[in-house]
């Protein structure tokens, strides 16, 4: 099944948070994933300090992409957190991974 990876910076978080779900039209879900372990997204947010979802470390990963993402284009992303609500945000595909 294809999938990719969404990097995602935190910064400038004044009250902790979790982001609980990710949902996008290109992807039937999304998933956190740690080493061999993939789990439902429920990812903390400390307040005060950047956290981050990236290649290293703990991975925001989209799962059954309905087309294969272009480089250069974004796609509409949304992104739902436990006390924060919902926010609108855009995938930019910046460049393809070689995993």
């Amino acid at each position: 099944m294809a999938h990719a990876i969404v990097c995602i910076t935190f910064d400038e978080v004044r009250a902790a948070d979790r982001l609980v779900l990710v949902e996008t039209p290109v992807a039937a879900s999304a998933e956190l994933f740690d080493g061999n372990v993939a789990r439902a997204v429920d990812f903390p947010i400390p307040d005060g300090r950047d956290t981050e979802l990236g290649e290293a470390g703990t991975v925001l990963r989209l799962t059954g992409l309905a087309q294969a993402l272009e480089l250069g284009r974004s796609y509409p992303l949304r992104l739902v957190f436990a006390q924060g609500g919902e926010v609108s945000a855009t995938l930019d595909v910046a460049y393809a991974s070689l995993r």
